[in-house]
């Protein structure tokens, strides 16, 4: 035993001997660089290198890109590997700098924030935080959509490593619009830890572990982005995928809504006076409106009160929201179609007017978790945390996990399946469903047992309010996956 303690604490000095070797002489030799020693002494030496062997004239910094940020997140033959990351932040950045965006890095935290008080603020609108990838043919129309209903006014948007294409000259077309827009680099939201393994998914790469890395980097966004509102003073954001629309939860002979009668009380009353949107009439004035209506609500935990009524889904700062899935079912041949794409759109290129048929309300299967609308001004940092535990349930001392009363809900989210074609276009991290024609088939396998057109009066109402000539700008490209 004592021959072993004197082996285990020579192997401990020696250790040791060798570490502070090491140490002294990574501080002197940029090529055995270690992940701190890059950022305290190397860089600049490294990025004057890179600078040289690149050839880069752009007159571009990349210190001033969050590169040390990754640099910290990398090991043993960094340079090489940080190479291929500064490439990549370069063309990002400069792609963006085209369209008159700078991409936020975590050196820009240091801001102070204010609350903007004119029409388009954080405080008379809605916001909104979306991850995307591959989403350029969607985005127009969810963009367009969500600007006439909500109204949106106020977007952060950070971009899956994975995505094939970048969504920035789309997001420059909304300036005009008044839209304020924020593009988010990865690493406001990851640690510099996590940089390295929630990087782009490849052929080494389960579908498995890439899924993981997609639901870490997207739950850590989420509450990152919901502290930014907050900060700024902002009040209602809306978290949904771009495949998912915000609408009212109309009535319908399908519905499962069963008026009681036995005390005279209609729990479904304020479904009865959601408006058409045919009527210009924001998302927004219809849940104020309706909160005004509840005698008094506090903050609560939603998911510990009595949820067998409206108003209780209503009161907390966490509003779940049900989802329906429409499928890929054509409806042009159905007797009950009617274009609505006005004049010289046409419906094929809108998910929103093109499909109508979708799973039964209510149900789970098929529909599966909600999506959130959150009032941040009614939740502390603490509260948001720094990681969801998911996109369906953002605040856990708030939110529920689980789908809402479908009939007590004033609002639903529409989720299309959309066609083959836009099923297989993204590489996301699912890409082992993306490539299977059956799984495709089965997804949308439960949805076509009614017919909803709710939905399709809003591009008119958009056309009449922007115009013509503003809107066709706008919508360039909706629903080209090419």
């Amino acid at each position: 035993i004592s021959t072993l303690k004197y082996f285990l604490v020579l192997a401990i000095t020696i250790n040791i001997a060798l570490t502070l070797i090491l140490v002294n002489r990574l501080s002197h030799n940029i090529d055995d660089a270690s992940p701190h020693g890059a950022v305290s002494w190397g860089l600049d030496g490294f990025l004057n290198k890179y600078n040289h062997e690149s050839n880069n004239t752009s007159g571009v910094d990349p210190k001033s890109y969050g590169v040390q940020y990754y640099l910290q997140s990398w090991g043993q033959n960094f340079r090489a590997k940080v190479k291929v990351i500064v490439d990549d932040q370069l063309k990002y950045v400069e792609s963006a700098k085209a369209y008159g965006f700078t991409v936020r890095f975590p050196s820009d935290d240091k801001i102070e924030y204010s609350p903007v008080n004119n029409s388009n603020s954080t405080i008379n609108s809605i916001s909104a935080c979306i991850l995307v990838n591959d989403e350029n043919p969607r985005l127009p129309e969810w963009l367009a959509y969500h600007y006439q209903i909500l109204p949106l006014r106020s977007l952060v948007v950070t971009i899956d490593p994975n995505s094939r294409y970048h969504p920035f000259e789309i997001l420059s077309r909304w300036r005009s619009m008044g839209m304020d827009i924020e593009i988010w680099d990865q690493s406001v939201y990851l640690a510099t830890v996590h940089l390295r393994t929630h990087g782009k998914c490849d052929a080494t790469i389960s579908a498995k572990k890439c899924h993981w890395k997609h639901r870490t980097r997207q739950t850590r966004f989420i509450s990152r982005c919901l502290l930014e509102y907050k900060k700024r003073g902002g009040k209602w954001v809306l978290l949904t995928d771009v495949d998912e629309y915000l609408v009212f939860n109309q009535i319908h002979d399908d519905d499962p809504a069963v008026k009681n009668g036995g005390n005279g009380v209609d729990p479904i009353a304020p479904r009865r006076r959601l408006p058409s949107l045919q009527r210009d009439i924001k998302i927004l004035d219809v849940l104020e409106k309706e909160l005004r209506q509840i005698p008094k609500h506090d903050n609560l935990p939603t998911k510990l009160k009595d949820s067998s009524s409206m108003s209780s889904l209503l009161s907390g700062p966490c509003i779940p929201i049900p989802r329906i899935l429409f499928g890929s079912r054509e409806s042009t041949l159905d007797s009950s179609w009617t274009p609505m794409a006005p004049h010289p759109f046409n419906d094929e290129d809108f998910v929103t007017l093109r499909y109508r048929w979708h799973t039964e309300r209510g149900a789970f299967n098929g529909n599966k978790y909600p999506k959130t609308l959150i009032d941040v001004t009614r939740v502390s940092e603490e509260d948001i945390g720094i990681k969801a535990p998911s996109i369906h349930n953002p605040i856990e001392k708030y939110c529920i996990p689980d789908p809402p009363h479908y009939s007590l809900s004033l609002f639903r989210v529409n989720h299309y399946l959309d066609s083959a074609e836009a099923f297989y276009y993204r590489t996301d991290a699912r890409i082992d469903m993306r490539e299977c024609e059956e799984c495709y088939a089965k997804k949308g396998l439960g949805a076509n047992v009614s017919i909803d057109d709710d939905i399709r009066p809003w591009l008119q109402r958009f056309v009449d309010s922007v115009g013509v000539e503003k809107a066709l700008e706008l919508l360039a490209d909706a629903g080209k996956f090419q």
